[in-house]
């Protein structure tokens, strides 16, 4: 009874005591939550980094990975919200009246604000302080609890290259896709089970230029995958209709090929646009059944949810990133180790392109639209009624349509670096990827006048 007595006691004590510590955070001051958050953040930043940096194969470890990086790029949102909201100048202060006037503003996370109140404006201030504390006090109850997890963590091997965390790295490796990737992997290195007559087949879906073909690269790059097939291969005639197994294997083209493995699987990765025919697929299905020996595998990626009924896996649906995701990501890319602060002039050319795109259209460019606004350099190479240019649709070509890839590029039309003035429209490349698959990204764009757009 005594040690029943004194458990009693000694829980009720440690209950006590925790609720006078978080009585206590809780009447902290904002600059003090903002120090605190500071701290976790770099605390966390080690533990993922760290698991990154390791072969970890436990899919409840790789989904708390996912929560933690989550939780890390909200929180370097939040506290650049605060530095933003501390230090603005007048310039700024004009920016947001511009920002916040325009009807057509498709920002979700700040409310449109009347000119002649501030009392909203006072609300989504408390509103974000509130949000302050709720992720310190999360944060804090993360990064307690991962003694255990890096006990586990340490058990995993570590991996040949620079975790995906290192910033150094950023523009060359696969960004937010590794709790997907390693799903990915663990399908592919999965060993089917005796007596198995199906082939395992793994959809990959989500809208166009999502990264499906990204991360199926990096999936395919993966050593433990090379080592485990001896043969890969990439079909992208994006149509089965009218395919054979000989049809098939001509519109193949091998990936990787590993003659020493000893074994004879199979990988076959096949990129469809959409949705194909039931009896089709039934068909090459059967087919491949017959000619490939167990353990082989089949990926399918599609813009369509449709495929996902074909798959004997749970299916891969991609999607956009979060807003803190990519804010993270750009910082990352843009500034690396050094402090964002000390870069001012690469937020004001954002604001000036924003606010281009009000002045000449009335609203700020949609990410669902097609139309981007941009301005040409000073020069006299080009008319001032011509300065603005806008970028229409985009597409992609693969590394080996490099003949047809524009040569003019789009900062090439910033600086007028051309020797003739483009006539109508025209298309440029936007940007190369560095890597796989390697596609390059293209834009058709035309000048516009300014006295004539509305």
């Amino acid at each position: 009874m005594e040690t029943f007595i004194s458990a009693v006691l000694g829980d009720l004590a440690g209950r006590a005591i925790s609720f006078v510590v978080d009585k206590c955070r809780e009447q902290g001051t904002e600059e003090d939550d903002l120090q605190r958050l500071h701290q976790l953040l770099l605390r966390l930043r080690v533990i993922i980094e760290e698991a990154e940096g390791r072969c970890v194969t436990n899919r409840g470890m790789i989904c708390q990975v996912s929560m933690m990086r989550k939780q890390m790029f909200r929180g370097h949102y939040l506290l650049d919200t605060f530095k933003c909201r501390e230090k603005k100048t007048d310039d700024e202060e004009v920016s947001r009246s511009l920002f916040i006037q325009s009807k057509f503003n498709p920002a979700k996370r700040f409310r449109r604000l009347s000119s002649g109140t501030q009392i909203e404006s006072i609300e989504i201030g408390r509103d974000i302080s509130k949000e302050l504390k709720q992720l310190v006090l999360a944060l804090e109850t993360v990064v307690v609890d991962m003694k255990e997890f890096a006990i586990f963590l340490m058990s995993y091997p570590r991996m040949c290259r620079e975790p995906y965390g290192a910033y150094l790295f950023f523009d060359k490796c696969m960004f937010g896709r590794q709790m997907e990737r390693e799903q990915a992997i663990s399908f592919l290195l999965q060993p089917e089970p005796l007596g198995g007559l199906n082939l395992g087949v793994l959809p990959i879906v989500g809208p166009g230029l999502i990264g499906k073909s990204t991360l199926v690269e990096h999936v395919c790059d993966d050593e433990r995958v090379h080592n485990h097939f001896s043969l890969i291969l990439l079909y992208n005639g994006n149509d089965l209709k009218d395919e054979t197994a000989m049809t098939f294997r001509d519109h193949c083209v091998v990936k990787h090929q590993n003659m020493a493995s000893g074994k004879e699987r199979l990988l076959v990765v096949i990129e469809l646009l959409g949705d194909v025919d039931e009896e089709a697929w039934k068909r090459l299905l059967h087919s491949a059944e017959s000619c490939m020996t167990c353990g082989s595998k089949i990926i399918v990626t599609s813009r369509s949810e449709k495929m996902i009924r074909f798959g004997t896996a749970e299916a891969i649906k991609l999607s956009c990133l979060s807003e803190e995701a990519y804010w993270y990501f750009f910082k990352m890319l843009v500034f690396g180790s050094t402090d964002p602060e000390e870069h001012p002039r690469v937020l004001r050319s954002f604001r000036k392109y924003m606010q281009k795109n009000l002045l000449l259209f009335g609203e700020y460019c949609d990410v669902d639209k097609s139309q981007y606004i941009m301005t040409i350099a000073e020069t006299r190479r080009v008319s001032e009624d011509l300065k603005p240019f806008l970028l229409h649709h985009s597409y992609q070509k693969g590394p080996a349509a490099q003949g047809e890839v524009p040569r003019i590029t789009v900062v090439d039309v910033l600086f007028s670096r051309w020797s003739t003035v483009p006539q109508g429209k025209f298309e440029v490349l936007c940007w190369r990827s560095l890597i796989p698959p390697y596609y390059n990204y293209i834009n058709a764009c035309e000048f516009v006048r300014q006295n004539t757009t509305s």
